[in-house]
């Protein structure tokens, strides 16, 4: 069998595992990651207070410098600013994450390995716009996303050209099977936008399914494939990464995840990759 078809068996994350025993009503979620051009892996962590429909109360991280074996202390990201960590990117030793707060959505950049982190700027993106994405472009500008509910037939979108020092003006761009938790990705030459497709509506059809999209330029998206083949039961969350970035022998591919409920909220993960063609 392939490396794709053998998954060893999951290890607890200790740090949420003892804060959910010690009190399961705060517990610590670990919710992005990234890995350095070093390799430190360094993974954002919120913790929720659970009596209040989950609400974030703290936002921190936690680096490892050899492969997740051990983990550094907890660390708060930037003093007491507090958010819903939605997506990263790294670019050599820049390296990002954007953030889903009350003040919008807002970037953060470490160009020291992942220790310290400082707020680069707030994206132009309205503040009713929901979850969050983020990928390098093929310019090594960043193209940025959300989502609204009251219009899940675009998705809102911003790009800066100066490494996240400044964005241009929140533009839409249409998408015909709608977007819902957005993720974005760039690979040789070609961008992806994968979600659920909108949140199911009674009497519009055609809602949380999980569809793929590819745009030549990250602005013009071409009509969304409907991956799932699943009708029966809904699908939840995805999110991707490219592997094989450190290996020179293998192409890179792009490792898509995304889940489908099949018994209350408890669900199946499905897993495939997107190998292009190399650029030309």
């Amino acid at each position: 069998m392939s490396y794709r078809e053998n998954w060893k068996m999951y290890n607890k994350f200790q740090y949420s595992y003892k804060s959910y025993l010690k009190n399961p009503k705060q517990p610590f979620w670990v919710e992005q990651g990234l890995v350095t051009q070093s390799g430190t892996v360094v993974l954002f962590l919120s913790q929720l207070e659970q009596q209040d429909h989950g609400v974030r109360i703290k936002s921190g991280i936690m680096r490892s410098s050899d492969n997740g074996s051990t983990w550094a202390d907890y660390e708060p990201l930037d003093g007491n600013f507090t958010g819903y960590p939605v997506a990263t990117a790294v670019d050599g030793n820049t390296n990002y994450v954007l953030y889903d707060s009350a003040e919008g959505h807002v970037l953060y950049v470490s160009t020291e390995n992942g220790r310290s982190w400082k707020k680069r700027s707030t994206l132009s993106l309205q503040k009713d716009t929901w979850y969050g994405a983020l990928t390098l472009m093929k310019d090594r500008g960043l193209l940025a996303g959300a989502y609204t509910e009251k219009d899940e037939q675009h998705f809102y979108y911003c790009i800066s050209t100066d490494q996240g020092q400044t964005w241009g003006e929140q533009e839409r761009a249409y998408v015909d099977k709608r977007i819902r938790d957005p993720e974005l990705a760039y690979l040789s030459g070609k961008y992806y936008l994968h979600g659920r497709s909108g949140q199911a509506v009674k009497g519009m059809g055609g809602g949380n399914r999980f569809v793929l999209y590819q745009s030549d330029d990250g602005i013009k998206w071409q009509d969304g494939i409907i991956v799932s083949g699943d009708t029966k039961y809904a699908d939840g969350y995805s999110s991707n990464c490219i592997i094989n970035q450190y290996n020179d022998d293998v192409p890179n591919e792009l490792m898509v995840e995304y889940s489908i409920n099949y018994e209350g909220k408890v669900t199946n993960e499905y897993v495939f990759f997107i190998k292009p063609e190399p650029e030309k």
